[in-house]
């Protein structure tokens, strides 16, 4: 499920608690759920219950999703101000659908009595961008002193999909994955690249946001905006300078 670094944008009731996120995912819970932030402390809700037992969850609107995973029949959700939500099967009911941001989606129908009905998204495009992607951020940590880089790899070997969000910019989602010690903004790496039509085409910045890699950018340093992600043999390693006169090797 692609939900994990993602935003609650909007919270909707009416016979159900529908979570929007900022991806476009949602999240359906139609029958009682729990949320609080220890199992002594948790709540049951009822979606079709006195709506005043709702306030709790209408408190999720704007936060950060930490962890998300359906486990057998539970889908079970942390998020960053410590709750955790779970719902689980109901012996009758549809009991908690999941909707992804793929065209088409990826799809989960908790069924009455238990077991999923999934409906995978298969975009061989995508998932080969995300390859793609993991493969150079690997390039990139290679750049930095080893003994910094171990809990950043295990974020690399995490990404389950990449969103091109502006040009030359991707989005990176993670599966759940130990956070880094490092601050907000690019890491301290150093890695350019190449095209077949110029001999440097431009760097990559890898940018961190919550000990977590957020995004891959590629400025370019040509007149042309390249196509596409570079490939394995056009990465250029300890690049120096953004003009491309000197330093490159």
């Amino acid at each position: 499920m692609l939900l994990v670094g993602e935003t609650v944008d909007a919270v909707w009731v009416d016979h159900a608690l529908r979570l929007l996120f900022s991806n476009g995912s949602r999240v359906v819970l139609e029958c009682p759920f729990s949320l609080g932030r220890s199992p002594d402390t948790a709540t049951m809700i009822d979606p079709e219950g006195d709506k005043s037992g709702l306030v709790p969850a209408l408190r999720l609107h704007t936060l950060e999703v930490t962890a998300a995973h359906a486990t057998g029949s539970t889908l079970t959700m942390a998020f960053s101000d410590g709750s955790r939500l779970t719902a689980g099967p109901h012996p009758e009911f549809e009991s908690w659908h999941y909707s992804g941001p793929e065209t088409p989606p990826t799809m989960i129908v908790m069924m009455p009595g238990g077991g999923p009905a999934v409906w995978l998204h298969h975009d061989p495009t995508g998932q080969e961008s995300a390859e793609r992607v993991r493969s150079l951020l690997l390039a990139y940590l290679d750049t930095l002193p080893a003994q910094r880089t171990a809990v950043l790899r295990q974020q690399a070997e995490a990404v389950r999909a990449v969103r091109e969000t502006a040009p030359r910019i991707w989005d990176v989602v993670l599966a759940e994955a130990p956070r880094a010690d490092f601050a907000d903004g690019p890491l301290p790496g150093s890695l350019a690249y190449r095209t077949d039509e110029a001999p440097l085409a431009g760097e990559v910045l890898v940018w961190m946001r919550d000990g977590r890699i957020d995004s891959v950018e590629l400025p370019w340093f040509t007149t042309e905006m390249p196509a596409g992600l570079p490939r394995p043999e056009q990465l250029i390693r300890d690049a120096v300078g953004g003009d491309g006169a000197q330093g490159v090797r």
